[in-house]
């Protein structure tokens, strides 16, 4: 990964809507602490016990062992459209316990990874209580990225365009396959007649699998 790459790791509730982001995830599929916090109601996910109880109760340490290897893809990738800022956002029920925790693990391990201080951590549901544990704080509206080489990426936006560019992924971990599969893949907006050719280009490329498949059961 790049040094000079800044990246935002944020968590979020569901209930509250999914902020926008290059990689969206969500992260329900985590034991819910419901039981600590009738015991203890002002823990959080930055909170050691929460830790411990997600940890010993899920997959937690191979599905992240998987999104390390899906984050540096993305940051890689982004660096090489001209992007440099990237943004991940996690997801669960309120926002406060599996979503913090997993953002705070991933910013930790980029920290250390990536070997500099452009590493920005905003808990949306426990603000202005952000990125405590680095000593900074994130204003509430991050600026969009914004790319720099519309001929290599193709998604090149405006600043006042007011939405994020660059590919923005909504995903799910499905620990049966140890996998993080796309549920919905929005690349970047494109003109309209762009769109519709790459829609006829690639029904054309179905009706073509079809007619192979059905040829190749009747031989």
């Amino acid at each position: 990964m790049d040094m000079n790459t800044e990246v935002v790791v944020s968590s979020f509730a569901f209930k509250t809507g999914a902020p926008e982001a290059n990689l969206v995830l969500d992260v329900r599929f985590l034991p819910d602490p419901r039981s600590l916090m009738e015991e203890i109601p002002t823990l959080d996910g930055t909170h050691c016990a929460v830790e411990d109880f997600i940890r010993t109760r899920s997959c937690f340490d191979q599905f992240f062992e998987v999104l390390k290897g899906q984050i540096e893809t993305i940051v890689t990738d982004l660096r090489s459209r001209g992007c440099h800022r990237v943004e991940f956002a996690f997801g669960c029920t309120g926002g406060q316990h599996r979503s913090v925790f997993v953002a705070e693990r991933l910013a930790s391990w980029l920290r250390e990874h990536l070997a500099n201080d452009r590493i920005y951590v905003h808990h949306r549901e426990l603000s202005p209580r952000s990125s405590t544990d680095f000593g900074m704080t994130l204003p509430m509206n991050i600026p969009p990225i914004e790319c720099h080489s519309p001929s290599s990426s193709g998604c090149n936006s405006p600043a006042s365009s007011g939405g994020s560019s660059g590919p923005s992924f909504k995903c799910i971990y499905h620990p049966d396959s140890n996998a993080i599969h796309v549920e919905e893949d929005i690349i970047c907006k494109v003109p309209e007649k762009v769109f519709g050719n790459m829609l006829d280009s690639g029904l054309d490329r179905i009706k073509a699998l079809r007619e192979r498949r059905k040829k190749g059961l009747t031989i």
